[in-house]
């Protein structure tokens, strides 16, 4: 923070400030007391703000030294220092997994802002914080906090600070891969950027619409917005935006295979992000240099840089893109014939991933914990009360006493009678849980043996690289099945995933065979509408193995969830040859999936007293040969 020093004194005041920093630094580690601490921070307002930027510089992590300046700012009337030694505070406890008390922190940062009706810093503290979560893969929490910040700059009317949060609402939404949704507030953050001219805010609001495209398979329009950026290359100075522009255009020329090109720009972007010292940027072009390089058929040096990025990443505990780099290595290794180093790099690959997915529900979980507390404390206190008035009634008259006491025994009576029906029912839907996941468990070898079938065809024709793309690809979908099938029910949106990612497998394997569409009716919350696991996909497998078996062109499948009469339907159709060419007089191939999925749906209906059904038949009747196949399921719309 600038000082604006009039007089001698105050100079003098600096200097002693600063001369007396190390003593004061070495005092609080060694001091055991709070109030000395505070004794000792709290001369005047300018040594504490010469204290902050003090420690702040020197990285001082200690958590006497902190809570006195907080105490010493309140005491001098310094609310931005105050929130801003909350904030630190909050930042020591995350990096030692004291997530609650960095919670509390950040709160109390946030509060005091607000307290003084200090907008603008408000604000910025909030940008702060967001990063934050968003780093730990909070992302609930810095979604609650991007909207707090959106409305306050909104009621403030100030468009810079809109566009900031609407850019920092699409970076969680693409954290949490809905890129729809992320592309749309980066826009909406572009737009404001250009309307304001603000040239950096423009670099980074292009660098990430041409990401969310590029999720979405858009390479066209992806490009057109990553070769925008080449236009601010020489109007801002060297500086972190510098080198999002060269990785810009370097994926953009990587996607078009200009690899010359690209070479040119991540040499620029390597060179800044080395001079400027800037480390998790240049993990990232580390990343670029090794996917280009791997592109261009240059396997050694790919190879160079993405164990140097390794090393880099793990040094500085920069996860992120390790997964990524670990995969191109293991790649390279299988290429070279090197299966134990294969075997280690995809070993990282699975343990890093699984470190972040981790990661996240660990904190999912603390913050869970975080509001059963608030909730328990809560309760407890309306217990307390509750107790109160009984001693105060008690106190008034006996009669009263001998009432309550006869009301409680009624109660008790009651609650054992409810305790002992409880646990009765409880056993009951426990051995129907029981039953229902051994039947899931029973769809899981089914689906795997088909799996693991066209992997061998694979590698008996000689094939390798699909062999081993199609492992790849098989190994994160299995990892989704086991994961659902603990789970007695999941969205529709996991459901979608693995259905996307099933058909996305048998598209590799049967080439130009068929083509699929899942159609979503919009009124369908896919977030919050729960079915059981894996309900749809035997259906789709059949319509996939047998339904369209014999089919060399135009084969197509079609699975449609829509909202009929208040139930959800699930249409799975192909338009194969029908129920009549697969060797069945009434009904299509009688696989023991459909057998599983006949009694999944009655214990079902058993347990959660529904109607769940589903009914097969022809698709198109009127055809003379190409007849297909409809399933028709309807579940009850739970939540």
């Amino acid at each position: 923070m600038k000082l604006i020093c009039i007089n001698v004194c105050i100079i003098i005041l600096m200097f002693q400030g600063l001369n007396g920093q190390s003593k004061l630094n070495q005092t609080l580690i060694q001091s055991k007391n709070l109030k000395t601490a505070f004794r000792q921070t709290q001369h005047d307002s300018i040594t504490t703000r010469l204290r902050y930027e003090s420690a702040v510089k020197n990285e001082d992590t200690s958590l006497v030294f902190w809570s006195a300046l907080i105490m010493a700012a309140h005491h001098s009337h310094l609310p931005i220092y105050e929130s801003k030694a909350y904030k630190y505070l909050g930042d020591i406890y995350y990096f030692r997994n004291q997530r609650l008390l960095a919670l509390k922190a950040y709160d109390s940062s946030l509060s005091v802002l607000n307290n003084h009706d200090l907008y603008t810093e408000l604000l910025h503290r909030l940008l702060q914080i967001i990063d934050k979560h968003i780093y730990y893969n909070n992302f609930k929490l810095a979604l609650k906090e991007a909207y707090r910040g959106l409305q306050l700059s909104e009621w403030t009317k100030n468009k810079e600070w809109v566009a900031n949060f609407e850019a920092k609402l699409g970076t969680i939404y693409f954290y949490t891969k809905e890129f729809d949704k992320a592309l749309e507030k980066h826009l909406k953050a572009l737009h404001i950027y250009e309307s304001l001219n603000i040239k950096p805010q423009i670099v980074s609001a292009l660098c990430d619409v041409g990401s969310d495209y590029s999720n979405k398979l858009d390479t066209l329009k992806s490009n057109f917005y990553y070769l925008r950026t080449k236009t601010y290359l020489n109007v801002l100075e060297p500086s972190i935006h510098t080198i999002e522009i060269c990785k810009a255009i370097t994926t953009a020329y990587i996607m078009d295979k200009k690899y010359d090109s690209a070479n040119y720009y991540i040499q620029i972007a390597y060179r800044f992000s080395d001079s400027l010292k800037l480390e998790k940027s240049k993990v990232s072009v580390l990343f670029l240099l090794t996917l280009l390089n791997f592109n261009n058929g240059k396997n050694e040096k790919a190879k160079q840089y993405a164990l140097a990025g390794l090393v880099l990443a793990k040094r500085i505990k920069f996860n992120f893109q390790i997964p990524q780099m670990a995969d191109i290595l293991k790649q390279i290794y299988l290429i070279e014939k090197n299966y134990p180093a294969a075997m280690a790099a995809y070993e990282l690959f699975i343990s890093t991933s699984d470190s972040l997915s981790n990661e996240k529900n660990r904190r999912e979980v603390l913050q869970k914990q975080y509001e059963h507390d608030i909730e328990k404390t809560a309760s407890t206190n309306r217990v307390l009360t509750q107790e109160n008035q009984i001693q105060a009634l008690k106190l008034q008259t006996n009669q009263y006493l001998l009432i309550s006491l006869l009301i409680f025994l009624g109660l008790a009576i009651l609650i054992a009678y409810l305790f002992i029906r409880q646990n009765k029912l409880k056993s009951i839907q426990q051995n129907m849980i029981l039953e229902q996941r051994l039947r899931r468990l029973q769809m899981n070898p089914h689906f795997i043996f088909n799996a693991l079938q066209a992997i061998q065809n694979f590698i008996l024709k000689n094939e390798s690289r699909l062999a081993i793309k199609y492992m790849s690809a098989f190994a994160s979908i299995t990892r989704h099945v086991l994961e659902n099938s603990r789970l007695e029910y999941i969205t529709i949106k996991k459901e979608l995933l693995l259905i996307e990612n099933y058909l996305q497998l048998q598209s590799m394997r049967f080439v130009n065979r068929f083509e699929y569409l899942i159609d979503i009716d919009e009124a369908i919350d896919i977030d919050s509408v729960v079915i059981p696991p894996m309900l749809s996909q035997p259906f789709i497998e059949n319509a996939v193995e047998h339904g369209l078996k014999g089919v060399t062109d135009n084969g197509k499948i079609w699975i449609i969830f829509q909202l009929l009469d208040h139930q959800l339907c699930i249409k799975i159709i192909d338009n194969g040859f029908g129920m009549h060419a697969q060797n069945s007089a009434n009904l299509p191939h009688q696989s023991l999936a459909i057998e599983i999925t006949k009694e999944r749906i009655a214990l079902m209906n058993k347990k959660e007293k529904t109607t769940a059904s589903f009914e097969i038949e022809e698709a198109f009747p009127l055809e003379n040969e190409r007849k297909g196949v409809r399933v028709n399921l309807r579940l009850p719309i739970m939540q």
